[in-house]
């Protein structure tokens, strides 16, 4: 390739310049194409960061008709109560105010490959100022899961 872009005769000034520029177009090229590819994986990681994290107000236990649960930050969700001792499941945020829900294995129902959506609300009962978490359900795929999920939670005081 250098041996053409440096041929005797004619204008091998030009062919050497023209070697010059398609190199620096090359690097450039390279340069961008190097911080696009760090942008998508920096974007990639906050994304699944702030995705994986559920809100604050969400996290900590929560009782309803002989069930509790405690919520932690990463979504997991560890049940009990009612017929079982123990059981787990996993919320994921969608927005601000909703979260999905998928396997859960405290049920005697399979919920396996299904996914439940919902729309949460925090509100504060006076006098005492009582936390509760309304879980309304947008769609469900399993109804046990639906049943047991659905309505109002208060935070034990």
């Amino acid at each position: 390739m250098l041996a053409k872009a440096f041929r005797v005769g004619g204008s091998g000034k030009r062919t050497a310049e023209g070697v010059i520029k398609r190199g620096n177009r090359l690097r450039r090229a390279a340069l961008l194409l190097a911080l696009l590819v760090l942008a998508a994986i920096v974007t990639g990681v906050a994304a699944s960061a702030s995705n994986t994290v559920l809100p604050k107000p969400l996290q900590g236990r929560w009782e309803r008709n002989g069930w509790a649960m405690r919520i932690y930050s990463r979504g997991l969700v560890v049940i009990w109560g009612g017929q079982v001792d123990e059981g787990d499941a996993e919320f994921s945020p969608l927005t601000a105010h909703r979260l999905t829900t998928g396997d859960a294995t405290f049920l005697s129902s399979s919920c396996s490959a299904t996914t439940g959506t919902y729309r949460w609300t925090i509100t504060h009962r006076p006098p005492v100022s009582e936390a509760q978490l309304k879980l309304k359900k947008i769609h469900e795929a399993c109804k046990p899961r639906g049943n047991l999920f659905a309505g109002v939670w208060s935070r034990p005081t």
